[in-house]
């Protein structure tokens, strides 16, 4: 289990990092006023607004922001199958999806990884 938040910490830092390169690439092509630090300051900026987006959508959506649009559509692709396995009403829909889904921590991994992001291009902006 530790490996699995492990792996999924350096997809992350890797995703931050991959981000932060194509921004500083990107500006330091297009425009000639960018310096290589100012450039790397606004990549980091980015991979963190990227990755505290991610992680705050991962957190509405754990916790059941959107349980009844998915409700909504499984039980209208459910009409076009034979077999209707879907739930009667949304009430029974949330229970069922609530004795299938764990609450887990996962969404502080893109947290955390884009406030260290932020972290890193406030120390690149006071050191312009």
């Amino acid at each position: 289990m530790k490996l699995k938040y492990f792996l999924r910490s350096l997809l992350f830092l890797l995703l931050a990092v991959i981000i932060t390169l194509a921004v500083a690439f990107y500006e330091t092509k297009t425009s000639s006023a960018f310096t290589l630090l100012s450039a790397v300051c606004d990549g980091t900026f980015v991979s963190a607004v990227v990755l505290l987006a991610w992680g705050l959508f991962s957190f509405i959506i754990n916790r059941g922001a959107f349980d009844s649009l998915a409700f909504a559509f499984t039980k209208i692709f459910s009409r076009f199958k034979k077999q209707d396995s879907s739930s009667d009403d949304y009430y029974n829909y949330l229970q069922e999806k609530k004795s299938r889904h764990k609450h887990d921590l996962s969404f502080l991994i893109p947290v955390s990884t884009g406030l260290l992001s932020r972290l890193v291009s406030i120390f690149t902006l006071c050191s312009l």
